[in-house]
């Protein structure tokens, strides 16, 4: 079938739901748990999309707007073109969202599930499903974290990095700009109107380890993580950020917004509970997730190439404000995963001083936005 016929096909599935078959101005979020984010939450009644529509309808110029999510849980840049059932299934997402979502009080796509996203021959062809939807205005990606958490052979690489003149992550950085670099391209060509804000993915709970292993095993791994993650995903994260400079594009950093230390930013802000996960945003984390996306979705036009970040209020489910820093080739180069751009390098690139500031040796201060 052709690429056409798939996108035909599509919006036939489309065509039973108003949300996806109207011409309403639309935020669509695309990626994955990031964003399709109800399973993991203490209450999963409650789910990103309904949040960050809720909070769009708050505000003058974005009331009309509505929230899309065609994003589905252990998404990667892997299979993001094309998803196949048998190799990274949904199965168990897809029977939550019947379970939970029960008519007539939820939106119908959400008890859908991820039927009206799989084409005639079952897979989820991401940029397909973009490519259907009318009046696409922006497009919330989160795409990369599941390329460490969910695949074996990246880890390894990652961890040989710690043995000297071994630098597996280079190579893994290098491999994971190009699989980006064709999500990009086709996310630009499924809308090309569209204003697209990348999303960096958090930090895991220091008490949750990514690895999976148990007992003393474990343990090692879950130290190496606090240790050294950050270290190691590093230059993905600036190979991220450089294709995020080279098309213009404006970032959300979640790295900087979560905080590792505090459960109540992560799954369902129970540590013991048995279906805890320190590797998905919570109740309250993902409100942090919904004002940085009003945020970027109410920037005034024309603004480009700036990486935001949210300050939480506490464990509260509000931000105190929202920072900016510019992209620029010195902030990717000094970018650290979960730590940020230093303080002084900030202050060197957010505002040329003039020539006043200049003589006298000051720098301006970083960009601050109450959200």
């Amino acid at each position: 079938m052709s690429a056409s016929s798939f996108a035909a096909h599509v919006q036939a599935g489309f065509s039973k739901f108003p949300r996806l078959a109207g011409n309403a101005e639309k935020v669509v979020l695309v990626g994955d748990s990031v964003l399709d984010n109800f399973f993991w939450l203490k209450d999963p009644a409650t789910n990103l999309r309904a949040i960050v529509e809720e909070k769009l309808a708050s505000g003058d110029a974005t009331k009309e707007m509505i929230c899309v999510n065609l994003a589905v849980d252990q998404m990667s840049t892997f299979d993001f073109l094309e998803r196949n059932p048998r190799e990274n299934p949904w199965r168990m997402y897809q029977q939550a969202r019947e379970s939970i979502y029960s008519p007539p009080h939820y939106d119908a796509c959400d008890r859908d599930g991820y039927r009206h996203l799989q084409c005639k021959d079952g897979l989820i062809r991401s940029a397909l499903n973009l490519e259907a939807l009318r009046n696409v205005k922006h497009i919330i990606l989160s795409i990369g974290g599941n390329d460490v958490y969910l695949d074996a052979d990246t880890q390894v690489s990652l961890v040989r990095s710690l043995v000297p003149f071994c630098d597996g992550r280079a190579e893994v950085a290098k491999a994971y700009g190009e699989r980006l670099g064709k999500v990009f391209a086709a996310v630009r060509a499924a809308a090309p109107d569209a204003v697209v804000t990348p999303v960096i993915c958090y930090h895991p709970h220091h008490e949750f380890s990514i690895s999976g292993a148990t007992g003393c095993p474990g343990g090692i791994a879950l130290s190496v993580q606090r240790s050294y993650l950050s270290w190691m995903v590093t230059p993905m994260v600036q190979a991220a950020l450089r294709l995020c400079m080279e098309h213009g594009l404006n970032v959300i950093d979640l790295s900087q917004t979560l905080d590792p230390k505090n459960v109540a930013h992560y799954g369902n802000m129970d540590v013991e509970a048995t279906n805890w996960s320190g590797a998905e945003p919570s109740d309250v984390s993902q409100h942090y997730i919904a004002d940085l996306i009003r945020h970027v979705v109410t920037l005034p036009p024309g603004t480009r190439s700036t990486i935001f970040h949210g300050i939480p209020n506490g464990s509260s489910p509000s931000l105190t404000e929202v920072v900016g820093v510019p992209l620029t080739e010195r902030t990717v180069d000094s970018y650290r995963f979960h730590k940020g751009v230093p303080r002084r390098v900030v202050e060197e690139v957010s505002s040329p001083p003039d020539a006043k500031g200049a003589a006298a040796g000051k720098k301006t201060k970083k960009t601050k936005a109450v959200c």
